[in-house]
């Protein structure tokens, strides 16, 4: 899956069906698709996969606007943070980094302005304040089992030179587990729905063929 039709797929869903006013989903036969949860791990693993061109700024910015758009301040914050750690590990020169790291989180920031009128799902959204009325062992257990799973793709790849892949993508795990706690957003892996294990094992998936790829750096290095 190229950034390209990635980026098409995420411009699409601005004319998907709405609900309540916002517009994150494609509808396929009887998928109900989040279409951010499944293409951007694709997209942050693939720019970060390779040295970062101006032209993948101007689509990470164009990404964030549909992302704002939408809106969907989680999928925005994941993708800004995720971008940022690229940038910043880039060898674009200080002014440039700081110029285009500066507006993805602008734009992160302009998401959680956004009014967003849905309501949250107990299964889907609130999956671990249900998991706790049921059995506080059982919530606390899935929550340290999520921890675990955000954090694997840095872990794993940590002395590849596709660290910076392995990083990005684990930043936008991570932001997309936390971000619940601010909102009404999916959390991912433990509630019910297909997009964020489709996305995440897109993303994983495309890691580990980065890592086969990419020679170890030398021992002491």
């Amino acid at each position: 899956m190229s950034l390209i039709s990635c980026a098409v797929l995420l411009v699409a869903s601005l004319f998907g069906q709405p609900e309540e006013g916002v517009r994150r989903w494609l509808d396929i036969g009887p998928l109900h698709i989040n279409v951010a949860l499944v293409v951007l791990p694709v997209m942050v693993v693939t720019m970060a996969g390779s040295p970062l061109r101006r032209w993948q700024g101007v689509l990470a910015l164009g990404v964030l606007a549909v992302l704002v758009g939408q809106p969907d301040a989680s999928q925005a914050t994941a993708f800004a943070l995720a971008f940022a750690v690229i940038v910043v590990r880039s060898d674009l020169r200080r002014p440039a980094k700081l110029a285009l790291s500066g507006a993805i989180l602008a734009l992160a920031v302009v998401s959680w302005l956004r009014p967003d009128p849905l309501q949250p799902v107990p299964e889907v959204e609130q999956i671990v304040q249900l998991a706790w009325s049921v059995s506080p062992v059982l919530a606390v257990a899935g929550v340290l089992g999520l921890a675990v799973t955000v954090l694997l793709p840095a872990g794993i790849a940590r002395r590849s030179t596709a660290a910076t892949a392995a990083l990005a993508l684990s930043t936008w795990c991570v932001a997309t587990a936390v971000t619940p706690l601010f909102g009404a957003f999916p959390v991912p892996w433990l509630g019910i729905g297909m997009s964020p294990i489709l996305g995440a094992w897109l993303g994983v998936g495309l890691l580990a063929a980065e890592v086969r790829r990419a020679p170890s750096p030398p021992s002491g290095s």
